[in-house]
């Protein structure tokens, strides 16, 4: 099974509904640990202080990372997926900050913010020597912006570095950007921390996607497929549930706290509990959806769904089924 030619309809509809209403597209790209050596890597759309799954690849290591190739190579699966003429805003941590993936970037016109790590080699002009990023911030809250700059010791590219030291951070984020100036850069990064919190939602805080047993890769993929078709759905549903005014009916009324995916969560639980049918339906606008079939605790129970070996996602258009157990 090709996870991605079954997942890129739901990707291709994320992306073109963002480009819509914001005219770009903001991804974001990282990774997190799985178990038994493996490192689940994530490109995904901002969305709602939350990410929206567009693709993803395993990387089976000791310490999980990824080659430079292997990671133009799935962003080059990425730029097919796109809008045409979108303008693109990537984000990322340093594991895909390398000088080949900066000149790619560089060649398709997109924008990015990409961590460092503060060993890295920088000039600031021909004419000083070769400095780690590390060493121009002292203390929280100091920053440093050169604009035109030199990366690495090892291969030279121009680009721009912001060293900022967030208060309440252990080390200065070290930051490569083609971007024009700091405040910009800031603004673009900050939005990296959304798919940390989509990683919390497939790990302990949802799915426990970290407590699987799966060992191959091609299997964790089509684990991360049905996972992915029920947070977009859980996403969906959460958004749907605040714009119809009904988010009181699972979060508080004096002081909402929870989040999107917890909203959709709820909500359908609620319904099924209460023998009310719901719409599967993989986006936040009804109209651009690829799934409008209804369902009910007649289909299955989606309370036991995420935490035993079950989860079921149907499909009409072709009618799909995911069974996640020890068969998968």
């Amino acid at each position: 099974m090709d996870v991605h030619s079954c997942y890129k309809p739901v990707a291709k509809i994320w992306l073109q509904l963002q480009f819509e209403r914001v005219g770009e597209i903001r991804l974001i790209v990282d990774g997190t640990k799985i178990g038994f050596g493996h490192q689940l890597l994530m490109i995904s759309l901002a969305y709602r202080n939350r990410a929206v799954p567009i693709a993803w690849s395993w990387v089976k290591h000791i310490r999980g990372h990824s080659s430079a190739q292997q990671q133009v190579s799935w962003l080059r699966y990425v730029e097919t997926v796109l809008p045409k003429k979108a303008p693109v805003v990537l984000v990322g941590n340093s594991e895909f900050g390398s000088i080949l993936v900066l000149r790619q970037l560089d060649r398709w016109r997109w924008v990015y913010v990409l961590r460092q790590k503060s060993n890295t080699g920088l000039w600031i002009s021909e004419k000083t020597d070769c400095q780690t990023l590390g060493s121009f911030a002292h203390q929280t809250g100091h920053s440093a912006w050169f604009q035109n700059a030199y990366l690495t010791q090892q291969e030279i590219d121009q680009v721009s570095v912001l060293v900022y030291w967030q208060i309440g951070e252990k080390e200065p984020w070290c930051l490569a950007t083609n971007l024009p100036d700091q405040a910009l850069t800031l603004r673009y990064y900050r939005r990296r921390m959304w798919i940390e919190e989509m990683f919390g939602d497939f790990k302990k805080h949802g799915f426990e996607l970290e407590k699987t047993m799966l060992r191959q890769t091609p299997r964790l993929s089509r684990l991360t497929l049905a996972v992915a078709f029920l947070y977009v759905w859980l996403l969906s549903t959460g958004s749907r549930t605040i714009r119809a005014g009904l988010r009181h009916i699972v979060d508080r009324k004096d002081r909402p706290d929870l989040s999107l995916f917890q909203i959709g969560w709820r909500f359908i639980d609620r319904k099924l509990l209460h023998s009310i049918p719901c719409s599967v339906l993989l986006c936040v606008r009804p109209r651009n959806c690829l799934v409008t079939r209804k369902i009910s605790i007649k289909d299955f129970d989606l309370q036991h769904a995420c935490t035993s070996s079950q989860i079921l996602i149907i499909m009409h258009s072709p009618v799909m089924c995911f069974c996640l157990d020890s068969t998968l």
